[in-house]
């Protein structure tokens, strides 16, 4: 239970160019404690190079505290590909 006037959540505001199909080039730009927040942040950025020429870049979104958010584990790429490599069978 969070208590009354604590943080319990935080707003990521990301900048993401749309045929970044992976988001392997995002941006962050700020973490806040509201939307609001957010939205101020975008408006001082939306003129400035880059941002401008691609305004719907922007994306929000919404983490709680004291929460595990990555549940599962991972395969990096690099052992990915030598496991493929080890027991591919092309015969």
């Amino acid at each position: 239970m969070v208590e009354p006037g604590k943080l319990s959540a935080v707003f990521i505001l990301w900048y993401v160019l749309e045929d970044d199909e992976f988001k392997e080039n995002a941006k962050l730009i700020g973490v806040y404690r509201s939307p609001k927040d957010c939205n101020e942040a975008i408006e001082r950025l939306k003129d400035k190079p880059g941002f401008r020429d691609f305004p719907e870049g922007f994306e929000t979104n919404e983490y709680l505290l004291n929460k595990d958010h990555w549940t599962e584990g991972f395969v990096d790429g690099n052992v990915a590909a030598g496991w493929f490599d080890k027991t591919a069978n092309f015969d």
